[in-house]
């Protein structure tokens, strides 16, 4: 009979097991990810993104786009005037 005085469970099994090298278990992980592939992947995906939406807006897209507009210039007194005397290009 074996007994552990003030040992942890860790350290039993690992003591249990027998020898035991940390530093090559986790090197398959890393033999598995192609760099180079992951790093094309990702420029494609870039180029797509980069490609302007050429689909027209609909109205609601127009209104959204209107309401940020008028939301970020909200506190410009001059975007106000122009707001109460009609100046600006859409009522």
């Amino acid at each position: 009979m074996v007994v552990f005085a003030h040992v942890s469970t860790t350290q039993r099994t690992i003591a249990d097991a027998g020898p035991f090298d940390d530093y090559h278990a986790h090197v398959g992980y890393w033999d598995r990810m192609d760099a180079e592939r992951t790093i094309a992947e990702i420029e494609c995906l870039e180029r797509i993104f980069a490609v302007p939406d050429t689909r027209p807006l609909s109205p609601s897209d127009l209104a959204a786009a209107n309401r940020r507009h008028d939301e970020m210039l909200a506190q410009s007194p001059w975007f106000r005037l122009w707001q109460q005397y009609g100046v600006c290009c859409r009522s």
